[in-house]
């Protein structure tokens, strides 16, 4: 079983997936910092499912801190705008991804 199967798995045996994706975007997270690829493999994942029209899945995503999703800041915002888009309810988690990266990408002088 590799990576993905297992968030999968984790993902479609919860009790209620859309009502703990704060605790499994947490499990996510901490994953990150302890497997042997730092956590790429889970970004990929992610990513992927940020892409995706999954519900549950995109919440969770949206719940990892440990990162910021995409190594392009644009790429990010495209994707989160869709999801915005596509989930309303969702936006206050994407709006607050967008304005704590763009604060990273700020001069410190500012």
């Amino acid at each position: 079983m590799n990576t993905r199967d297992y968030m999968n798995y984790i993902v479609d045996t919860s009790v209620d997936s859309i009502e703990l994706a704060e605790e499994i975007g947490e499990v996510f997270d901490k994953l990150c910092w302890i497997t042997m690829d730092n956590g790429s493999e889970i970004q990929r994942v992610r990513e992927t499912w940020l892409k995706s029209q999954d519900y549950a899945r995109i919440k969770i995503s949206l719940n990892m801190n440990s990162i910021y999703p995409f190594l392009n800041r644009v790429e990010m915002e495209d994707v989160l705008q869709r999801i915005m888009n596509l989930y309303p309810d969702l936006s206050e988690l994407c709006n607050k991804l967008i304005e704590e990266r763009k604060k990273l990408n700020e001069p410190l002088d500012n």
